[in-house]
């Protein structure tokens, strides 16, 4: 008895499949992994039979599956063709139980699904033996082999095709968990809750921000970084805290330990998550500076700068654990980065203008309401995406004054910017 075996990786079915056929093989086909065996009969370069110990792919269940015979006549059908010798297909043929072409049908269905299975896996190992065991020997039903595999690719290809989208899934879980506002998005940092209490008082006390603050030293030499950057280009260098709260305001302390919180608070701050942020820093830079221009609360501008993109960080972590092409994430992102933004600003409890700005920042004509905040932020966004296109970005600005914005001046900020925020980051 001749027999060969090898690895399915280096001898696909296909090219067993053509070699039985081109060869006239008459002989056993096995195939198996650790968990599944499947065997393939060939007599003269013909598939006669299969035999598998996978659910739906033995040929008595298959018949009763497909409602052809009650199973209670293919079990005794089987039993009396073992105990005559003669193989099942031939027995079921002698006795009338199925017509020839039907039995051909119905085993070219099994044989070419058992094939498709086969031809999916990953990995496996092949033996070929020149032996059939003498129940199959000369079966009434003969395949070819070449059709079987044209019919086993066909059935993958339409098994591919209708597979549910992993990306709509995975779309249509965001979107739900968007609607419940099921998304993890940290609660405030305590820093930024005792300051905004500081804050909202009726005479804010420059004393206890600076407490709450020096209290973190990478903080209190981050903000002095911040304010001695160009971006202030104040005429002496700041040394002390107290000093950069008096130039810099009490709430432009508060959006530097804004950024500085997020910055802390992102749990998987992978170099992705730090260029959203650095990008969302630059914005709220460069907000600021057009709100300044167009007559727009300059701080309230920045905050919706900083945010604009804050969803993302929390797109990614949700998608960090799963496994989808990096391009499918990217796309996920990008859809839904404005909403979880929008939910961001809803959970830190900033004011419905800030919300508005982030979620309606790509479109600001579709905002509710606070449509100049989302112009802003419009603006800067594509001006740091697209500097060489500024010109045609502000042409475009419906709702803020842009015939006072200077061009070269606003392309000139962007190095400032740029050292102010990698002053933070």
């Amino acid at each position: 008895m001749k027999s060969i075996q090898g690895d399915l990786g280096f001898m696909s079915l296909k090219d067993l499949f053509g070699w039985g056929e081109g060869r006239q093989k008459t002989g056993t086909l096995k195939i198996f992994t650790e968990e599944v065996t499947k065997a393939f009969y060939f007599q003269e370069g013909k598939v006669i039979f299969l035999t598998s110990n996978r659910d739906g792919e033995r040929i008595g269940e298959f018949l009763a599956k497909v409602g052809c015979l009650e199973l209670g006549l293919i079990k005794t059908a089987i039993t009396q063709s073992q105990q005559q010798g003669v193989p099942f297909t031939r027995f079921l043929l002698s006795e009338r139980l199925l017509e020839p072409e039907t039995l051909e049908t119905l085993l070219n269905r099994l044989v070419t699904i058992a094939l498709a299975d086969a031809m999916a896996w990953r990995s496996g190992q092949f033996e070929f033996t020149s032996s059939l065991p003498p129940a199959i020997v000369n079966g009434p039903i003969k395949l070819r082999p070449s059709i079987l595999v044209k019919q086993a690719n066909r059935m993958l290809e339409q098994l591919e095709a209708e597979k549910p989208d992993q990306k709509q899934d995975l779309v249509r879980q965001i979107a739900q968990r968007m609607a419940k506002g099921d998304i993890d998005i940290p609660p405030m940092p305590d820093m930024l809750i005792r300051i905004n209490e500081c804050i909202r008082q009726d005479e804010p006390s420059a004393h206890e921000i600076m407490k709450i603050i020096m209290a973190d030293q990478i903080l209190t030499t981050k903000i002095l970084k911040v304010a001695n950057s160009a971006y202030y280009g104040l005429p002496a260098p700041v040394t002390s805290l107290q000093h950069a709260i008096v130039y810099m305001g009490f709430q432009a302390m508060v959006n530097v330990v804004t950024a500085y919180a997020l910055n802390k608070i992102m749990v998987k701050n992978t170099e992705g998550m730090k260029d959203v942020l650095r990008h969302s820093l630059m914005c709220g830079f460069l907000a600021k500076k057009i709100g300044n221009t167009v007559r727009f609360d300059e701080e309230e501008a920045f905050v919706c700068g900083l945010l604009h993109d804050m969803g993302k960080t929390a797109l990614l972590t949700l998608l960090a654990d799963v496994e989808i092409p990096d391009e499918t994430k990217n796309e996920l992102v990008e859809e839904y980065h404005a909403q979880a933004g929008s939910l961001l600003a809803i959970k830190w409890n900033f004011p419905d203008m800030v919300r508005n700005a982030v979620r309606f920042h790509h479109q600001p004509s579709e905002a509710p309401q606070d449509h100049e905040a989302a112009e802003i932020v419009w603006l800067a966004n594509n001006i740091l995406h697209q500097p060489d296109q500024t010109a045609k970005h502000l042409e475009q600005c419906q709702y803020i004054a842009t015939q006072k914005i200077d061009l070269d001046d606003l392309l000139a900020e962007l190095e400032t910017i740029e050292e102010a925020a990698g002053a933070i980051i």
